[in-house]
């Protein structure tokens, strides 16, 4: 049985998926943008702002194993050492400007959205590949 040619694993992609994916990174972006230039708000200062543990790479490995250097107040109960390790590196490119860090949580944001889009356009083509 012949596949129809979308459903091909070496048929490019149609240029329609990425325009869409454009789109959509678009119109998710536009409602954010407003954030980039704004301060710390809520837990910001707690984990990034008045954390001093973040505000150096010293000792890099305390970034994934020390409870003092995740929050201040030290709180045991959150354990987030790749978040602690970004802010940690995002501090030494940017550091106390809020904009940086805004920036970064957006193209995360995005990245993530991009996914969506690329797994929702396999989805679809593999559904039109398996139709009758």
């Amino acid at each position: 049985m012949e596949l129809p040619p979308r459903a091909r694993p070496d048929a490019p992609p149609d240029p329609r998926d990425r325009l869409t994916a454009w789109l959509v990174a678009l119109l998710v972006l536009i409602p954010h943008l407003r954030g980039i230039g704004g301060g710390f708000v809520y837990d910001d200062f707690r984990f990034v702002a008045e954390n001093p543990g973040i505000q150096t790479l010293a000792e890099p490995a305390g970034l994934f194993t020390s409870s003092e250097r995740m929050a201040l107040p030290v709180d045991r109960d959150i354990w987030r050492p790749l978040r602690t390790a970004l802010f940690a590196l995002e501090w030494k490119c940017f550091g106390g400007h809020p904009a940086g860090f805004h920036v970064v949580s957006l193209l995360l944001f995005l990245l993530a959205v991009r996914d969506v889009i690329r797994v929702e356009n396999d989805v679809a083509n593999e559904e039109k590949g398996a139709a009758p």
